[in-house]
């Protein structure tokens, strides 16, 4: 038992350091990500940020022409 503090322990007991947190063998490694799926990932984002930009930007300047004609329709009362 330490002396003042109240706090009883095994000397097994292993300090837990939370900045540096402890390997364990049995854990499965970590995956690592290819560069290449990260090329492809940001390829193909840019690829649809690209279609969809260039669709509201026609969407957005075309002139939607109307048509009227001026003939005198024939109209009985």
């Amino acid at each position: 038992m330490t002396a003042g503090l109240g706090i009883s322990s095994a000397m097994t007991d292993q300090p837990i350091d939370i900045t540096h947190p402890l390997h364990n063998p049995f854990d499965a490694p970590k995956q690592k990500t290819s560069p290449v799926a990260w090329f492809v990932a940001i390829g193909f984002v840019l690829l649809i940020h690209g279609i969809i930009g260039y669709y509201l930007y026609t969407m957005r300047f075309t002139i939607k022409e109307r048509i009227f004609e001026d003939e005198k329709l024939d109209t009985q009362l």
